[in-house]
């Protein structure tokens, strides 16, 4: 395919399946299915081979552990993944790191290669996407995240992709994937409003302290799973100098949900924190 059919289709691929908080951020490739009963204890096969992104599988195994020749390897990344990257931006384009690891989900592992071009409009912050490929080579999504962890959230079961994710101008928060049916499952669902966040540094009305709440994991209502909670300190921002610094402790409960995986909000924080940010909905 010549390089600028690929560009075009990556385009449009990402404008029809841009996932949205406060900006784009994600990019699933394949459709989110449906979530069924499966329980925080159960973990399911990958099931669906056929290549609707790619033309072909990548061969994660050619290149895993080791990347011997790293140009070699983009190269090959860019033409299975049609990633279009500007000819003045091509030499700073790195591999920040390829690994191998379970997921909540799946019974098999899954790869995560960081693809890091540096620099970039404020709208493509924070230049680096994660590519997630399951153990056959396909990929499963396209994630841009400032950091990608993996988490245990529960004991004895597999770890989930944690990350931490922001527009250019400091609105983010923080998303928390599974593997299902052989894609990725966003499962801490948003807020209600647009405010508050869990990752905050833009200066409009308020701002994190942290910018990044810290997060505590723990089962919060007593039903045998563990629960989320942020927390952190809300600053006000006044334009008055004269003004003191305003602080107000802030904590954001998400609660396991065993019928569909997801982690909720366990009050309307958007209507609760309303009187520093104002409707948000």
């Amino acid at each position: 395919m010549p390089s600028l059919c690929r560009y075009f289709l990556f385009v449009s691929l990402c404008l029809v399946m841009a996932c949205k908080r406060n900006g784009t951020h994600s990019v699933e490739v394949l459709p989110v299915t449906v979530a069924d009963s499966t329980s925080a204890g159960e973990e399911e096969d990958d099931v669906d081979q056929r290549y609707d992104y790619q033309d072909s599988a990548f061969q994660l195994m050619k290149y895993y552990p080791v990347i011997g020749d790293t140009p070699t390897f983009i190269r090959a990344l860019k033409a299975n993944c049609h990633i279009w990257t500007r000819k003045s931006r091509q030499p700073f384009v790195t591999i920040n790191y390829f690994k191998k690891t379970s997921i909540f989900g799946s019974s098999k592992p899954v790869y995560v290669i960081e693809y890091d071009y540096h620099d970039g409009p404020t709208a493509s912050f924070p230049y680096k996407n994660q590519y997630v490929f399951n153990a056959t080579g396909k990929l499963l999504a396209i994630l841009s995240m400032m950091r990608m962890d993996i988490v245990q959230l529960f004991p004895n079961k597999a770890p989930f992709l944690f990350g931490v994710s922001s527009t250019g101008h400091g609105n983010g928060g923080h998303d928390i994937y599974r593997v299902r049916k052989d894609t990725l499952e966003q499962v801490l669902d948003d807020f209600i409003g647009t405010r508050p966040q869990t990752y905050d540094r833009n200066e409009d009305v308020a701002v994190n302290e942290p910018n990044e709440f810290r997060y505590r994991i723990a089962d919060v209502n007593m039903d045998g799973y563990n629960d989320i909670t942020f927390y952190g300190n809300i600053k006000h921002i006044s334009n008055d100098s004269s003004m003191p610094e305003k602080l107000t402790p802030a904590k954001y409960i998400f609660l396991y949900h065993q019928h569909n995986g997801h982690f909720i909000e366990k009050e309307d924080y958007s209507k609760k924190y309303e009187y520093i940010y104002g409707n948000s909905k």
